[in-house]
Formats: structure tokens, C-alpha cells, sequence
């Protein structure tokens, strides 16, 4: 529906980007709307993840087309194939850090509100926010300081602490690790490099506190997600009725009006 559509604002995020001096190469794939986990079914195709290409076999036939994962999942697979330094995506259910996961790459969604969403198409107002993907954490970092900050253009914008330099010793970081988030569903890979990071932070002098929550919260939680996101979703994207926005300028064209003569 918005294959022709042009914005007739630029994002708070490309305006600051722009003045940073960054170098603006393109467009990725994604998912419509910011509505999936794989980008598979998107309106340019279905996007590969670049991830096993970096250093493929001979034989290249012989490598699996993977999903990049999704929302922002041409974002994450031009990251990883180094197509690009870094790609700005959107994370209302986990659209950066999983495609960021799928990929390799770091994936980083900032708190609530700490990068402006002004020129953002809006998916669920209150879950939404800008998110980077990089190669590195401290790229990522790099990425965050340009982006950061309230803007007049967003009233849900909020203006964050900048990160301090030197960073303050672990010694004064407290971690607090939910017990409930290692499922059974994870896969034993990804349980062992979450436990390996909790204990690299507690030998390098960090507070690491694992707290039994409640499993029955955190599968509460995913249900609040969902009917809060549709709810908000209905409500944001009711204008793409093809009514209002249009497929297309000639689907608004209407027939010439020819009044019959009165009796």
C-alpha cells in the first residue's frame, strides 16, 4: 500500500544521523508494520540471512537460505554481511533484537522513550522504540550517543543520563537475573552463554542477584503484550483502509459525476 508512498518529513533519527556525519546508503526489507519474526513474507520478497555467506564452502548451493529473523531483518543480515556499519530498526516485541540474534550481530533497544520516534510509522505507541543494530556493543554505544535525547517533535521522548567516561566500576553495578526466563524452549547454547556472561559480570566484581519471579508472570506478560500490541495496532494502523491511503493515486480516482436531470 505504501510501495509510492514519499514521506513528506524525515525522521528526527535520519535528521540526526545526517548532521553526525553519517552516510546514508538505503532502505532494508522488513516486515510490514513491524507485524513479524522472520521477513519472509515482506512486500519485496523474502530476505536471507547473510550470516553463513561471510565465509561460505565452495560449494554455496549447499548452504541453507536462513531467515534474518524479523521485524527489522534487512537491517540485521546487511549488518552482518557488512553492507553496512549500522542499521536503525524498530522494537516493539523484540524486531531488532531478534534479527540482531539471527544474525550476530549486537542488537540494542534502547529505554522507553530515549530515542526519539517522530517520523516513526507507529505500531503500538506505548511498546515502541527505536533500536540499533551493529556489528559491536561499542558500536552500538557510538550509535546511541548520536541518537539520544528528548525532541520537541516527540512528547514521549525523554532525555537520558550520557554515559559516563570513564564508566564507574563494575563494583557499583547491581544485575538482577530472572530465574524464570531460562525455558525450557531455549536452547542449551544460548542457556550456557546468558549463564557464562551472569558469571563473567560477578568475577569482574558486579552484583549478580538470580530472583525466583514467578514463571506464571512472565507467560502473563507475553499475553499482555499481545492484546496490548493488537489493540494499539487496530487502533494506529485503521487509516491504511485503502480508503485513506490508498494502493496506489488511481485507486482514488472517482468516476466524473453525471447528475440526472430533475423531473
Amino acid at each position: 500500500m505504501l510501495e509510492n508512498y514519499k514521506s513528506p518529513i524525515q525522521a528526527d533519527v535520519i535528521d540526526r544521523l545526517i548532521k553526525s556525519g553519517a552516510i546514508l546508503i538505503g532502505q532494508t526489507n522488513m516486515d510490514e508494520f513491524g507485524m513479524g519474526s522472520f521477513t519472509t513474507n515482506s512486500a519485496f520478497g523474502p530476505s536471507i540471512n547473510s550470516y553463513p555467506y561471510l565465509s561460505p564452502p565452495t560449494d554455496t548451493t549447499a548452504i541453507p537460505k536462513l531467515s534474518p529473523g524479523g521485524s527489522s531483518g534487512g537491517s540485521a543480515s546487511s549488518v552482518a554481511f557488512r553492507s553496512s556499519f549500522a542499521s536503525i530498526g524498530t522494537d516493539t516485541g523484540g524486531s531488532v533484537r531478534l534479527p540482531a540474534a539471527y544474525c550476530g550481530c549486537t542488537g540494542f533497544k534502547p529505554s522507553y522513550g530515549g530515542i526519539p520516534r517522530h517520523g516513526v510509522i507507529p505500531y503500538a505507541s506505548s511498546l515502541d522504540t527505536v533500536g540499533l543494530i551493529t556489528p559491536t556493543p561499542e558500536d552500538a554505544q557510538l550509535l546511541h550517543s548520536v541518537l539520544r535525547g528528548s525532541s520537541l517533535n516527540d512528547p514521549t521522548s525523554i532525555d537520558t543520563a550520557p554515559n559516563p567516561d570513564p564508566p564507574p566500576p563494575l563494583s557499583s553495578l547491581s544485575v538482577g537475573v530472572p530465574g524464570s526466563y531460562s525455558v525450557s524452549e531455549c536452547h542449551p547454547s544460548i542457556t550456557k552463554k546468558w549463564i557464562d556472561t551472569a558469571s563473567r559480570l560477578s568475577t569482574a566484581g558486579a552484583n549478580v542477584t538470580i530472583f525466583d519471579d514467578s514463571l506464571t508472570s512472565i507467560q502473563d506478560s507475553l499475553a499482555a503484550y499481545y492484546v496490548i500490541a493488537c489493540a494499539e495496532a487496530s487502533s494506529n494502523l485503521a487509516k491504511y483502509d485503502g480508503v485513506k491511503v490508498s494502493y496506489g493515486q488511481s485507486s482514488l480516482v472517482l468516476p466524473p459525476l453525471n447528475p440526472q436531470p430533475s423531473n
